[in-house]
């Protein structure tokens, strides 16, 4: 897969990843700083299935437990909390109203910083 994010300021390039969060993980480390890709990859309350996931469109929302999702610290308590309530699936790309973005000291199943 390759990737590309054109502005009026700067153009970055990926190629050749073999998944879509890898692709968007490398161009958001090579964005300059304070610029974001926003969307639920790069939100606080998603993260990928700890049984396993797909290319694309296998990130699952977590915003609607969300006091919940922010005590997570390892994948079991992710894992529970996964199968104790309703999560949603969710593209990649997606964006939502709840988003909020990783910090570096958020705990998240995905590869984001």
């Amino acid at each position: 897969i390759n990737f590309y994010l054109i502005s009026s300021d700067y153009s970055i390039e990926v190629k050749n990843k073999s998944d879509f969060e890898g692709g968007l993980v490398n161009i958001q480390k090579q964005l300059p700083n304070k610029h974001c890709i926003k969307t639920c990859l790069s939100c606080r309350y998603s993260h990928y299935n700890p049984y396993g996931n797909c290319m694309f469109g296998d990130l699952n929302c977590f915003a609607s437990v969300k006091e919940k999702a922010l005590k997570l610290s390892t994948k079991f308590e992710l894992i529970d909390l996964y199968e104790e309530n309703n999560i949603i699936k969710v593209q990649e790309t997606f964006l939502c109203d709840k988003y909020d973005f990783i910090r570096k000291d958020n705990w998240v199943y995905k590869d984001f910083w």
